[in-house]
C-alpha cells in the first residue's frame, strides 16, 4: 500500500461522495494504482445504498469498474494543453498589453508530437495576428482562446468548452490532469541526434534506467502493443511496447542491465523494412 485516503462526514453517502471526489481529483503520477476502481465503486448505486458484501465484484465486473474516466478525446485535449504550455515551447517575450500569440510578421505553425501509450497524437498550433488555433492529427484548425498558460497550469477555451489542465513534467514525460481524467504523454523529439538512428524494428530505452523484466526471447512471435521490456527509472516502471507484429530477432538486455536513453533493447523483425525505431 502506497497511501491511504480517509473522508469523514455526518452521513455515509456524504463521506463516500467526498472520498470519490478527492480521489478523482488526485494527481498521481508514475505508479499504477486502483484509484479508478475505488472511485467507480464509491459512486456505484449498490455501494451508495449500503449493499456492499463479499459478492459485490461478482455482481459487478471489477474490470469495468476499473476503467479510467479519461477517453481518447481527453488525451487529445491534454495534448493541446501540453503543446500550449511554456514547458513545451518557450515563446519569445512580448510587450505587455499585446494579446497572447499576436504577431506582426504573419502567422507561424508549431507542430508537437506525443505518445500516449500506443497512440501517437500530433498537435499543430497556429499563431497569427488573429490569435491562436490548434489542429489535432492533421484535422482542421480550431480557434483556441488561451486564458492562461503557465508552466504547470494551462487554461483555454476550445469549441465553446473551457478546460483547465494541470501539467507536471519529468524529462519528456508530461503528466496531465483535468476534470475529465489524466494522461501520460511523452513528447517526441522533433530533431533527434543523427547518432540516435537505429535499425528498423528497434525498441529503445526512453530514459536511463534498469531493466526489471524481459518478456521476449529470440524467435518469439510478438503482436503490436505487447510489452517486451520493463524499465525502472525514477522509481517508476515503464513498459516498452512493440508498435508492430513480428518476431523477436535480437534481445540485447537482461534483468539488471543498466541502460541509457536511446539504447537498443530489442529488435523486432517481420514488420517491414521501413519501420521506425519505437520509443
Amino acid at each position: 500500500m502506497l497511501a491511504k485516503v480517509i473522508a469523514w462526514a455526518p452521513l455515509r453517502a456524504e463521506a463516500a461522495n467526498l472520498l470519490a471526489d478527492a480521489l478523482s481529483r488526485a494527481e498521481i503520477h508514475g505508479v499504477i494504482t486502483n484509484r479508478d476502481l475505488l472511485v467507480n465503486t464509491l459512486r456505484h448505486p449498490e455501494f451508495a445504498a449500503g449493499r456492499t458484501d463479499t459478492a459485490f465484484f461478482d455482481r459487478n465486473d471489477h474490470r469495468v469498474l476499473g476503467l479510467a474516466a479519461s477517453t481518447a478525446a481527453t488525451h487529445q485535449i491534454h495534448a493541446v494543453a501540453a503543446a500550449l504550455t511554456p514547458q513545451t515551447h518557450s515563446p519569445s517575450p512580448q510587450p505587455a498589453g499585446l494579446p497572447r500569440g499576436w504577431r506582426n510578421i504573419g502567422g507561424s505553425v508549431t507542430t508537437t508530437d506525443f505518445h500516449h501509450r500506443d497512440q501517437r497524437i500530433t498537435v499543430a498550433v497556429h499563431r497569427s495576428r488573429a490569435g491562436v488555433a490548434a489542429a489535432v492529427d492533421a484535422g482542421s484548425a480550431v480557434d483556441v482562446r488561451v486564458i492562461d498558460a503557465q508552466p504547470g497550469d494551462v487554461e483555454f477555451e476550445l469549441l465553446g468548452q473551457r478546460h483547465r489542465v494541470r501539467i507536471h513534467r519529468v524529462g519528456r514525460h508530461l503528466y496531465a490532469d483535468s476534470a475529465s481524467g489524466s494522461s501520460d504523454l511523452i513528447q517526441i523529439e522533433r530533431f533527434p541526434l543523427p547518432e540516435a538512428h537505429v535499425p528498423a524494428g528497434s525498441l529503445v530505452s526512453t530514459m536511463p534506467g534498469t531493466v526489471v523484466a524481459v518478456h521476449v526471447a529470440v524467435g518469439d512471435q510478438v503482436t503490436a502493443g505487447q510489452a517486451l521490456v520493463a524499465l525502472e527509472a525514477m522509481k517508476m516502471e515503464h513498459a516498452i511496447r512493440t508498435p508492430l507484429d513480428g518476431v523477436g530477432t535480437e534481445v540485447l538486455v537482461s534483468v539488471g542491465t543498466q541502460v541509457e536513453t536511446g539504447a537498443v533493447l530489442v529488435v523486432v523483425g517481420g514488420g517491414g523494412a521501413d519501420t521506425e525505431a519505437s520509443q
